[in-house]
């Protein structure tokens, strides 16, 4: 049987050509690209708000210490060692049903931008370089707001101002004061 011409056998057997192959190949490569692209803007939103969060929670951490052991205070202290570093110390209640205090100092390094913190039942004292071992790093990467240091007291109020950056800045600037009533610093200072 003969067939007619232009009517072949080979054009009644479908099938995928070369340049439609090409053709899906294209349209493949631009729906993968966008896709591609999307996934990495969420990825960097989602490392962005990871890292301020981060930010915020240790700054958080650092002025949620200092809010606690001053508002429950009978008294303050405030010391610096000529380089901007600064040892703050408090009598400060403790959360137990009877009436007891313990020791409580911050200590805030210029050097190492950090503010570190340690808890006593005796007198704290004006920590050396080895003695920090010891002390619980609250934050890192701290800077005062201005040139008076992280914390500034007046009386009984401390005024805390800082920047914590390790990841995205963020500005603490907050006061708070004693509730304790009578002042009364022994056997803290």
């Amino acid at each position: 049987m003969k067939t007619a011409p232009g009517n072949s056998e080979d054009q009644s057997q479908g099938g995928v050509g070369l340049i439609e192959l090409l053709v899906y190949s294209a349209l493949l490569l631009v729906v993968l690209s966008v896709v591609g692209g999307m996934l990495v803007t969420m990825l960097t939103v989602q490392r962005n708000v990871v890292n301020e969060a981060n930010s915020v929670t240790r700054a958080h951490l650092i002025a949620q210490s200092l809010e606690t052991g001053i508002r429950n205070s009978t008294a303050v202290k405030l010391e610096g060692n000529g380089s901007g570093s600064q040892f703050l110390l408090a009598r400060s209640a403790t959360g137990s049903p009877t009436a007891s205090f313990t020791c409580i100092a911050w200590y805030y390094s210029l050097e190492s931008k950090s503010v570190r913190y340690r808890r006593s039942s005796t007198a704290i004292t004006f920590p050396t370089s080895t003695d920090l071992a010891g002390w619980t790093v609250l934050g890192d990467e701290v800077q005062p707001v201005s040139n008076g240091g992280i914390f500034q007291l007046v009386g009984s109020r401390l005024n805390l101002n800082f920047s914590q950056r390790s990841e995205a800045p963020v500005t603490i600037t907050t006061s708070i004061s004693t509730r304790g009533g009578s002042w009364e610093s022994a056997p803290c200072f």
